[in-house]
């Protein structure tokens, strides 16, 4: 009869153990899921300075021509 109870519990441990890894798991796909959504807005917001600073360098190039043309 022990041996059945033994059995019983090392049955609830390892069930136990399980759900513990799955949660886990849970919790690292979540945490890469918001490091995705992080990246993302990382990645959109280079897109926006580097189109800030593409406009930037037009209107640095555009001063210059002026410049040129009033000489």
């Amino acid at each position: 009869m022990a041996a059945v109870k033994n059995t019983k519990t090392n049955y609830n441990n390892v069930f136990s153990l399980i759900q513990e890894i799955n949660n886990n798991i849970k919790y690292v796909d979540e945490n890469a899921n918001y490091v995705s959504s992080q990246n993302k807005n990382i990645y959109h917001e280079f897109k926006n300075i580097s189109a800030f600073y593409d406009e930037f360098n037009t209107s640095i190039e555009l001063e210059e021509n002026i410049g040129k043309f009033r000489l």
